[in-house]
C-alpha cells in the first residue's frame, strides 16, 4: 500500500482474498485463450495496431478493477473497461454491412433494429455511462461521511455509532446511496433496464464479443455486487432496510433473466440469441445475489468470509503453539484478537458464527473417533481439526472480551 493523494489521506493498493483472486484468474486465463485465438482471427484486418492496444489496456483495466482495495481504484478500472469497450465494439468504424447487426427493415416502435459498428459502440457508452454517474455519485456519497475509499475501512467503521452508514442514515440517504451504487453494476452487467447495449455489442470481432461477455466487461457488475454486497448489508441490517436493497437486486435480475430469455427465444441472429443469453444468465447471477442478501443464513457467510481467512493462515501454527505453549503466543493472540473484532463489528455476529461451527465440529466429531489423533496425521487433518480445536479458545477468548 502506498500513498496517493496524501493531501486527502487515499492509499493504493491490491486486495488479495478468495474473491479477486478467483476473478483475476478467470480474467486472466481467458483473455490469454481469447488473445491467442485472435493472431489467427484477425489476420488481415485493418487496424491491428489499435486493436491490440485496446485489447490489452481492457484487460489490464480489468485486473485493475478486480485487485483495488479501494472504490476510487476501483472507478478508475471501471471507466476504463467501459472507454475501452467503446473502441472495440466499434472497430469496423467503416461500417461496412457484413459487420452490421439486426436484419435490413427491422423496426421495432418505428425504430430501426439494425445497427453498425459506430451506433453500436457509441450506444453501449451512452448506456452505460448513465449507470456510471449513479454510481460515481454513491462512491462520493461515502467517501462524504467516511473520508475513506479503502474497503477495509468501510467495513471496520461500518458498525459504529457514529460511522458513515450512521449519519448517512441519520440523513435519509443510506438506502438511496446503495441503490444508487447499484446502478453502475446494472449499466455494466446489462441489467434492466440498460440491458439493450449489449446485443447490439456484437458489432465488433468475434473475439471482442468473447472477451466482453466471457471474461471481463459483463461480469464486473456481478463483481462489485458481490465485493459491496456484505458492507452494504452490514450498514443496511443497522436500520432494518436489508430486504428494501436485495429486494431489488433480486427482483432485477430476475425480470432481465426473463425478459432476456424471452427475446432470445424470438431472436432470428444467432449473434443476438448468445447475447440475450449472457444477459439472462447475469440477471441469474443478481437474483442470487440478491436472495443471498435476503437470507438468514448471509450474516452467517459475512462473518466466515470476513474471519475464515485470517485465521486460516494460522492455523496450523495455532495448534502447534496451542499444545507446545499453552496457547500464550503472539501469533495465537493475533488470530483471535481478529475473530473478536470481527464478531463486534457485525450485529449477533458471533452467537451466528459459533452456531456454524458448533455443527461443524459435530459432525466432525463422528469422524474423528474412526481415524488417528490429529497431530499424528497428515497436515491437512492437523488444518481441519485443528481448526475445529481452536475455535473453542476463540469463543471462550470472545467471551472473555
Amino acid at each position: 500500500m502506498v500513498n496517493w493523494i496524501p493531501s486527502l489521506g487515499i492509499t493504493a493498493g491490491v486486495l488479495v482474498d478468495p474473491l479477486s483472486l478467483f476473478m483475476a484468474n478467470i480474467v486472466a486465463w481467458i483473455s490469454l485463450l481469447i488473445m491467442i485465438y485472435s493472431v489467427g482471427y484477425m489476420k488481415g484486418e485493418f487496424g491491428m495496431t489499435r486493436y491490440w492496444f485496446f485489447m490489452n489496456l481492457f484487460i489490464g483495466n480489468m485486473l485493475l478493477l478486480v485487485l483495488a482495495d479501494n472504490l476510487l481504484m476501483m472507478f478508475f478500472g471501471w471507466e476504463g473497461v467501459g472507454l475501452c469497450s467503446y473502441a472495440l465494439i466499434g472497430h469496423f468504424y467503416r461500417d461496412e454491412p457484413k459487420h452490421w447487426v439486426g436484419s435490413p427493415g427491422d423496426k421495432a416502435l418505428g425504430v430501426s433494429e439494425e445497427y453498425s459498428p459506430t451506433k453500436a459502440g457509441m450506444k453501449a457508452f451512452v448506456m452505460t455511462r448513465i449507470g456510471d454517474i449513479a454510481l460515481l455519485i454513491a462512491i462520493f456519497l461515502i467517501f462524504a461521511f467516511a473520508r475513506t475509499f479503502n474497503y477495509n475501512q468501510l467495513v471496520a467503521h461500518v458498525g459504529d455509532s457514529g460511522s458513515w452508514a450512521a449519519n448517512l442514515a441519520r440523513l435519509g440517504l443510506l438506502l438511496p446511496t446503495a441503490l444508487l451504487f447499484f446502478g453502475g453494476p446494472i449499466g455494466k452487467s446489462a441489467q434492466f433496464p440498460l440491458q439493450e447495449w449489449l446485443p447490439d455489442a456484437m458489432t465488433g470481432p468475434a473475439s471482442v464479443s468473447a472477451l466482453i461477455h466471457a471474461a471481463t466487461m459483463v461480469k464486473a457488475g456481478v463483481f462489485l455486487t458481490g465485493r459491496m454486497g456484505p458492507v452494504f448489508f452490514i450498514a443496511l441490517s443497522q436500520f432494518n432496510q436489508v430486504s428494501q436493497f436485495f429486494g431489488v437486486i433480486a427482483w432485477i435480475g430476475a425480470f432481465t433473466a426473463l425478459l432476456a430469455a424471452s427475446q432470445a427465444a424470438v431472436a432470428r441472429e444467432i449473434k443476438k440469441v448468445l447475447a440475450y443469453s449472457t444477459v439472462s444468465q447475469i440477471g441469474y447471477m443478481m437474483l442470487a445475489l440478491g436472495m443471498a442478501g435476503l437470507s438468514a443464513n448471509f450474516l452467517a457467510c459475512c462473518v466466515q468470509g470476513f474471519t475464515f481467512p485470517r485465521r486460516g493462515m494460522g492455523i496450523t501454527r495455532r495448534r502447534i503453539a496451542f499444545h507446545g505453549r499453552n496457547g500464550r503466543t503472539g501469533k495465537g493472540d493475533e488470530v483471535h484478537l481478529c475473530f473478536d473484532a470481527s464478531s463486534r463489528a457485525l450485529p449477533d455476529g458471533h452467537s451466528t458464527f459459533q452456531r456454524v461451527l458448533d455443527e461443524r465440529r459435530n459432525t466432525f466429531s463422528k469422524l474423528s473417533r474412526r481415524t488417528i489423533h490429529p497431530l499424528r496425521t497428515s497436515a491437512h487433518h492437523r488444518f481441519r481439526y485443528g481448526f475445529l480445536h481452536s475455535s473453542n479458545v476463540g469463543h471462550h477468548a470472545c467471551r472473555k472480551a
